[in-house]
């Protein structure tokens, strides 16, 4: 006997991982940022991707479910589900911790010998890695924002430093 369960919980982990994914790419689109949409994309892609490969899975072990038990394997936590509150870095701090912890269900999954072991291979093989490849893109995206406040925040204090010292400056400019 499998542990179906396990393997729906998976899958509605990744579909609402992925409309999450939609929300905050659309977003980014009103907002026009390029590049950080273009850093999220190949993410939603391969979340779509898992979602297919788990339903292909799925269908052909003939793993089927009730809908009553597919609603009572939830495990998403739903705070935040409002993406357009958010600001961006906040959002891909969200994202970050979803992935985090999608990271730690797959390998939970891992261990679960009740899991087909077609599904314990595309995990390990394939939705685990991927899985981890996400997360450090997503740590690497506020990485570089962060550098981009500082380095903002920086200019900022040294323009203050300077407001009023124009002609000082250009005295010094033509001393040297």
């Amino acid at each position: 006997m499998y542990d179906i369960k396990t393997i729906y919980c998976l899958l509605k982990d990744e579909l609402h991982i992925t409309n999450t994914y939609t929300q905050i790419m659309n977003k980014l689109r009103k907002d026009a940022k390029s590049r950080e949409l273009r850093s999220l994309v190949p993410i939603y892609e391969g979340h779509k991707a898992a979602v297919i490969s788990l339903q292909a899975q799925i269908c052909n072990l003939n793993l089927y479910i009730s809908a009553s038990e597919f609603d009572s394997t939830s495990t998403i936590k739903t705070e935040h589900d409002d993406t357009d509150m958010l600001d961006l870095e906040e959002a891909l701090i969200m994202l970050q911790e979803r992935e985090l912890n999608s990271t730690k269900d797959y390998e939970s999954a891992l261990l679960n010998n009740r899991l087909p072991e077609s599904i314990r291979h595309l995990i390990g093989w394939k939705l685990l890695l991927r899985q981890q490849w996400y997360t450090r893109t997503l740590n690497e995206l506020l990485d570089l924002m962060l550098a981009e406040l500082d380095a903002e925040t920086r200019f900022l204090i040294r323009a203050e430093r300077g407001r009023g010292k124009g002609a000082r400056g250009l005295e010094l400019l033509e001393n040297s």
